[in-house]
C-alpha cells in the first residue's frame, strides 16, 4: 500500500503493523475515515470477522487503536 505525500509530491510505501494485538495480518478491505483520521482493515480469522483501525503516524507507519469482532 502507498500513501501520496503533498510535499514531496510522491507515493511513499505504507509500512504495515507490527503490533501482535491485531487480529488482521496484512491490509485487507481496507476503508478510510478522512475526517477522523483513522483506516479500517477486515478479514476473516476462524469462525469470526475481524477490523482493525489504525491510525498513520510519522514515517507512513501504520499505529494499531483497536480490534473488534464485526457483526
Amino acid at each position: 500500500m502507498w500513501l501520496y505525500e503533498p510535499k514531496t509530491k510522491r507515493f511513499q510505501p505504507l509500512k504495515e503493523s507490527q503490533d501482535p494485538r491485531a487480529k488482521c495480518s496484512g491490509l485487507c478491505d481496507v476503508s478510510v475515515n478522512a475526517r477522523q483520521k483513522v483506516l479500517y482493515t477486515a478479514c476473516r480469522r476462524g469462525a469470526r470477522w475481524w477490523q482493525d483501525v489504525y491510525r498513520i503516524g510519522k514515517n507512513n507507519q501504520l499505529i494499531w487503536l483497536w480490534s473488534s469482532e464485526k457483526k
